[in-house]
């Protein structure tokens, strides 16, 4: 159920950045072609054995540039006009915009990944950013959401973790 209730997040969020600029049948097929980006993007992280357990960047990230590309290979130069934007001209026609939304997914790209790792660079050398080996194990929901009260104390004094009841 995850996986399609993200694959509807995925398709919201492709939307969000034409939903002026194209038809209302074209904004259902954006949506639907972003439900399989969702589920590439999903299996290439765990292929890859990246830890993206709420998929927000399958969601948010490869959703969010297929809506950027999206909104620059099916904006029509009416629906700009009726969106109320006062310059007249056919950047959507001649292609102009998709290459306007290249540029702008290639600068956002940049942004994310030098903002990202010097965040985690900070983090890396301030507080660490991995917990203990044997709270990995075990998992990070067990241990600090304190799900071990719901299992036998049997079943976990033999990890090497601090567990609070």
């Amino acid at each position: 159920i995850a996986l399609t209730i993200n694959g509807i997040l995925g398709g919201l969020v492709a939307i969000t950045a034409s939903c002026a600029f194209v038809e209302p049948w074209m904004a259902c097929f954006i949506g639907v072609v972003a439900a399989a980006v969702f589920n590439g993007a999903h299996q290439l992280l765990l292929r890859l054995g990246i830890d993206d357990p709420l998929d927000a960047s399958a969601v948010h990230g490869a959703c969010g540039i297929w809506g950027l590309m999206a909104a620059g290979m099916f904006c029509s130069d009416a629906n700009v006009q009726y969106a109320g934007y006062p310059n007249t001209n056919t950047a959507c026609k001649s292609g102009e915009q998709f290459g306007v939304q290249l540029i702008g997914i290639f600068a956002l790209l940049i942004w994310v990944v030098f903002a990202s790792g010097l965040c985690f660079l900070v983090l890396r050398r301030t507080i660490g950013i991995r917990v203990a080996g044997s709270v990995e194990t075990v998992g990070l929901d067990m241990v600090h959401e304190d799900m071990f009260k719901h299992v036998d104390d049997e079943q976990h004094e033999d990890l090497d973790v601090n567990v609070q009841h």
